[in-house]
């Protein structure tokens, strides 16, 4: 099975498989654009942090990023940015919430000119995996190549185990 950190100690949070306090998601296609948002936007709080403390706040990081609709997000001016920073319910990380509001701005130009996110990368699923994954890591801001495997596997997507792809870093 590939996960998104090769640990070796295994146990439980709320019913989810952990590796030393990483929650390992399962893989899901995402049904729509604002969903493919919001996992990028869950990788990018993840990158850096504790990811129990990101998923526990993650129903109040949903509801002040008013639900990750693309483009409402997209439409974010600095006062909204100042919004999230002073919401005690956010991670308030200003480069991070930066990230999300500009890579919202980009899922929506990419809808648009391919009809959705979900065939944008079907537009370039037959490149290399190392292809695909720096087109991601290069395009969307706070990712890097580790938060492009992660957000790759996370929808569902294919990508080599952890130990072959970090030959490839």
């Amino acid at each position: 099975m590939n996960i998104c950190w090769y640990l070796i100690n295994t146990h439980s949070y709320q019913g989810k498989k952990m590796h030393f306090g990483y929650i390992i998601p399962k893989p899901k296609t995402p049904d729509n654009d604002h969903e493919y948002l919001e996992v990028l936007a869950k990788n990018i709080f993840r990158m850096g942090f504790n990811w129990i403390v990101v998923e526990e706040r993650w129903p109040e990081i949903r509801k002040a990023f008013d639900e990750f609709r693309v483009e409402k997000v997209a439409g974010y001016t600095e006062s909204d940015v100042m919004r999230l920073l002073d919401d005690k319910r956010m991670i308030r990380h200003r480069k991070k919430i930066e990230a999300i509001i500009s890579n919202a701005t980009l899922v929506r130009a990419i809808a648009n000119q391919f009809g959705s996110f979900k065939e944008y990368l079907k537009s370039f699923r037959d490149e290399p995996y190392h292809r695909r994954r720096d087109r991601i890591a290069l395009s969307f801001r706070n990712l890097g190549k580790t938060g492009a495997f992660c957000f790759l596997y996370t929808i569902n997507e294919e990508v080599p185990k952890w130990e072959e792809r970090l030959s490839e870093l």
